[in-house]
């Protein structure tokens, strides 16, 4: 993902497990543990990356 985006999938039924892992542009990596969920989002700053549950705003 840019700097300027980023994805939402919708439609979403299944879990995906874990573990996840974003990399970004200069190599490094941030590893969750997931899973990830219909109703949880993945939100990646410059230096972190989480698992949230969604707010429905979404």
């Amino acid at each position: 993902m840019t700097a300027e985006g980023g994805v939402v999938l919708h439609d979403v039924t299944d879990c995906y497990e874990g573990p996840i892992v974003v990399t970004y542009a200069e190599g490094r990596t941030v590893e969750l543990d997931g899973p990830i969920c219909p109703g949880q989002r993945l939100v990646i700053g410059n230096t972190t990356a989480q698992l949230l549950e969604s707010t429905g705003r979404d």
